[in-house]
């Protein structure tokens, strides 16, 4: 669930649901590129954890934090 991701982190890490999680020191940069995604209309879904975003069923994005900075990931999946 995306919220989850927003609220605790990615659950793969020992900062997880902790106040020195990534997600949280980029929350507001994390939620800005969430906003893009889903005003461009891309369908929102979970992979490896992380908020992905889709459109033609093949298009991927992801968005994820680190440590000393936060992401917006671009790549192509085969469509189903």
């Amino acid at each position: 669930m995306v919220a989850h991701y927003f609220r605790k982190g990615w659950g793969r890490c020992d900062l997880f649901d902790t106040p020195e999680c990534s997600t949280r020191r980029w929350h507001q940069g994390l939620t800005a590129l969430r906003e893009i995604c889903l005003g461009a209309e891309l369908a929102e879904t979970v992979k490896w954890g992380h908020p992905c975003y889709m459109h033609a069923r093949w298009k991927s994005r992801s968005i994820g934090a680190f440590r000393e900075d936060f992401h917006l990931s671009f790549f192509n999946v085969a469509p189903r």
